[in-house]
């Protein structure tokens, strides 16, 4: 079974790319990041034709998530489910029935935070892993085979950015956002929880990047960050057998400034 993982920046003008992933992929579960388009103006009709059920939770022009899906999901959920925090269409959750028992999956959006700086903004984002670590606290278990996928707008380790060391040691002096120390605390609890970065899992070594800037060239330089993650529970790791990135759909002209990730397991 595949499941993608693509913030796609605005699916009425990216969609064609939605549906290369699925030419290329086919894959059962695509969840989506910054939809930016209300619910009713989501264009499911065009998935459908592809054989894709849309669960959508979006907005005009800011943020918003989605499931397109071949299977049969269970109790979609929208939001963090009992108002830890206004999510703001970030989060939708839902499960499927597989033969390994029922899998869930939360399709994660979040904030970006800008910097220490704004202290609205890192307060936002701070509050909003605290949000998720409560979620999963109140409404899951440890046991229970849990995917979490998404952008994460952390980069959890070093290996994870991309940027030059100049670049690097300026972004930390002046509080930019996605791999400061404290982010990556927040998301090392998320880890400690239970989860495991399945990328770095099967990569314990391998550089690679799934956003690049558009205004410097980032995906020309090669100079991006490792935000869009899968997050999979421990009982989940001896099904997993691949995982990967679809850089051709970055290289594309007038697309996302994310790559679109992937994973397949043997369920």
């Amino acid at each position: 079974m595949k499941f993608v993982s693509f913030n796609v920046n605005g699916i009425r003008s990216h969609y064609d790319q939605v549906l290369l992933i699925i030419e290329k992929i086919n894959p059962e579960i695509i969840s989506l990041q910054e939809t930016k388009v209300i619910n009713e103006s989501f264009p499911e009709k065009i998935f459908l034709q592809h054989g894709y059920k849309s669960y959508v939770h979006g907005q005009k022009q800011h943020h918003g998530v989605a499931f397109l899906t071949r299977l049969n999901m269970k109790n979609i959920f929208t939001g963090f489910k009992n108002n830890f925090f206004n999510e703001r269409y970030r989060v939708i959750s839902s499960y499927i029935k597989t033969k390994i028992g029922n899998v869930y999956i939360i399709n994660i959006y979040s904030p970006n935070g800008e910097s220490k700086k704004n202290l609205k903004k890192f307060e936002i984002k701070k509050i909003f892993y605290k949000s998720l670590f409560l979620f999963l606290n109140k409404f899951y278990e440890k046991n229970m085979h849990i995917l979490i996928m998404g952008d994460m707008n952390i980069s959890p380790e070093d290996l994870d950015v991309g940027l030059s060391l100049t670049s690097y040691k300026r972004w930390l002096s002046i509080g930019k956002c996605s791999f400061l120390p404290e982010e990556r605390e927040w998301i090392k609890k998320i880890f400690k929880w239970g989860f495991v970065d399945v990328f770095r899992f099967l990569n314990p070594d391998k550089k690679k990047f799934s956003w690049f800037d558009y205004r410097s060239e980032g995906y020309i330089k090669n100079v991006g960050l490792r935000i869009d993650l899968f997050l999979s529970t421990f009982s989940l790791l001896s099904y997993i057998e691949e995982s990967g990135m679809i850089y051709s759909i970055r290289s594309m002209d007038k697309t996302s400034d994310h790559v679109p990730i992937w994973i397949k397991l043997n369920f």
